[in-house]
């Protein structure tokens, strides 16, 4: 009786991380167009001083929610197409 409820209890928990991984949760995504800034400072392998630069230099849209803030994904996606390298 006590391998089978631990059998159910594994299932459940397999269960769990499978709704949590096709959620997006995973992904450090908010929605499609957002991302938040630390997902980004991990991307590029930044810290905070040169990301605040990096915010401020370049025509980032970025959002602020309490202390969190979040990146709008097109202008990210317009700086990196501005600097492609041929």
């Amino acid at each position: 009786m006590e391998q089978t409820e631990f059998l159910l209890s594994i299932k459940q928990d397999l269960l769990d991380l499978k709704t949590l991984l096709t959620s997006g949760v995973s992904k450090n995504i908010i929605t499609d167009k957002w991302i938040p800034r630390r997902a980004v400072m991990d991307f590029f392998h930044y810290g905070p001083t040169q990301m605040a630069s990096f915010e401020k230099d370049e025509d980032l849209i970025v959002a602020r929610v309490g202390k969190r803030k979040f990146i709008r994904r097109d202008s990210l996606e317009k700086i990196l197409n501005r600097n492609i390298i041929k």
